[in-house]
């Protein structure tokens, strides 16, 4: 058997076939409505990290799932499989690397939303750094916040700060022995200021246009404030909405096998992960979670959603290709957590 190889490097993607996110640089800025922009990027998920989601915990996960005999799984079959002949012999040969020892990389894509107003702009959920990125921001308006949205979506602001180093920085609380300001001691430093995001206590917010409200019930991993941009009627999700994937677009071979194996077979769906619903059940209250995002559907007259993980914006058309039979996108947010936690109760 091989030597296996070192563990990926904190952004060492690998190589994989050509995927509608490129391996290098980015996609956007998009606009997706009036002053509203998103940009989406690849990231090696788990490379680099020794606590929280690492990648030799994220590597034993996805063998896990794959079972005894990996290369038999119906994820990795030829037949009734939204992956084509070629995408499944990509995820075959990784996962055929991975059994012999192999460290493979786990590139999947994240999206950046850029809220502007008034010429001062909001990064939400901030990709990997780039110098060309950060000239296109500049040409958008000045970088004035940042917001980190939950739990897991901080690992690229310390490289934006130093490029904004006056800018306010917004975190959500800690949950579950997971405090962010632990993990990003580098904002002791920071010229700006550093607060925590509270619905009922938004003034930062709301001189950027942005309303909030705390996804309640869902503090494992995730602790998820979502923000509502009235003017557009974007609502900015990040780890609590999972829209899929367009069937014109191609994902790297990781998010196809990875949605696969979490989301009931179906990458392109708009579905929750069983990952993201069975850590409500196990450390939080599903009950509180459906009421708030109730609650939040019937108060923001939601027309797109930008999320983290997947082809986004979501919205009306997108509902209608995914056949979820809803009144709006709102309600398709609301109904991805019904169905969801309703697949555990079977």
């Amino acid at each position: 058997m091989p030597a296996p190889t070192s563990i990926p490097a904190f952004g060492d993607l690998g190589r994989g076939s050509q995927t509608s996110v490129p391996f290098t640089g980015f996609l956007g800025p998009l606009r997706v409505a009036k002053d509203v922009w998103i940009v989406r990027r690849l990231f090696s998920l788990g490379a680099g990290q020794t606590d929280g989601l690492s990648y030799l915990g994220l590597r034993g996960r996805l063998l896990n799932l794959l079972g005894e005999t990996p290369l038999e799984h119906p994820a990795l079959s030829y037949n009734s499989n939204e992956s084509t002949a070629d995408q499944v012999t990509e995820e075959r040969s990784m996962v055929a690397k991975l059994m012999a020892g192999d460290n493979c990389p786990f590139p999947l894509d994240t999206t950046m939303t850029i809220v502007r107003h008034n010429g001062q702009l909001v990064l939400h959920s901030v990709v990997p750094f780039d110098e060309e990125l950060l000239n296109e921001v500049k040409a958008l308006g000045d970088v004035s916040l940042f917001i980190v949205p939950n739990l897991q979506h901080w690992l690229f602001l310390e490289d934006w700060t130093k490029h904004f180093p006056t800018a306010s920085v917004g975190l959500v609380p800690a949950a579950c022995d997971e405090d962010l300001s632990e993990k990003m001691d580098f904002l002791q430093l920071h010229r700006g200021g550093v607060f925590e995001v509270q619905a009922d206590r938004a003034d930062q917010l709301v001189e950027h246009g942005l309303s909030a409200c705390h996804l309640e019930g869902a503090p494992l991993c995730l602790n998820e404030f979502l923000f509502f941009h009235k003017k557009s009627g974007t609502l900015l999700a990040s780890d609590s909405f999972y829209g899929g994937y367009t069937d014109s677009e191609t994902p790297t071979w990781f998010a196809r096998l990875w949605f696969k194996l979490t989301k009931y077979g179906s990458f392109r769906a708009a579905r929750l992960p069983i990952y993201r619903t069975t850590r409500v059940v196990s450390h939080g209250d599903k009950s509180l979670l459906l009421k708030c995002s109730q609650k939040m559907v019937s108060q923001w007259p939601v027309q797109q959603i930008t999320f983290s993980h997947g082809t986004s914006p979501f919205g009306a058309d997108r509902m209608a290709e995914a056949g979820l039979a809803c009144r709006s996108v709102g309600d398709a947010y609301l109904e991805c957590w019904r169905t969801g936690l309703a697949r555990l109760a079977k």
